[in-house]
């Protein structure tokens, strides 16, 4: 296999979901697509927050790296997303006055469980090996972009 080919084949369709306002700042949710549009990676970055949160916004940010991390590597090795995302349904940390589109996460797991789901709602299309910037209009949405990060 030539160099071309195996960086093409690294090279994979998303999605950036920006939820803002959150208790704990701009919350960036990606969702990578395989060939055949499955989600298969989950990356969440958490934004700087002005709350009671600043203080430990680092380990934050690192458990939700760490969960991004963890939920990719179940998915690439078969995981049900279905399951995966039965499982953070519902986790409460005490988020009751915040809204994103039909839902109400009550914490940051319950949050990427209702992007996940907002985005399985979209109508299924498969995904083409080039990458097609159209967020139909969703504001949420950044962009499509292609993701090569080599570290799963």
């Amino acid at each position: 296999m030539n160099e071309i080919q195996e960086f093409s084949d690294s090279i994979r369709p998303s999605k950036t979901y920006r939820v803002g306002k959150t208790p704990v700042g701009n919350v960036y949710i990606t969702l990578s697509y395989d060939k055949n549009g499955n989600i298969c990676e989950v990356f969440i970055r958490v934004g700087k927050s002005k709350s009671d949160f600043d203080n430990n916004i680092f380990e934050l940010q690192g458990l939700a790296n760490a969960l991004g991390i963890m939920m990719s590597r179940a998915l690439q090795d078969g995981y049900d997303l279905n399951r995966l995302v039965e499982s953070l349904s519902g986790v409460n940390t005490g988020w009751h006055i915040f809204r994103w589109k039909s839902y109400s996460p009550k914490s940051l797991a319950d949050l990427i469980a209702c992007v996940i789901k907002y985005d399985l709602s979209l109508t299924t299309v498969n995904i083409p090996s080039c990458c097609v910037n159209d967020n139909n209009g969703d504001d949420n949405i950044i962009n499509n972009e292609s993701v090569n990060d080599n570290r799963l």
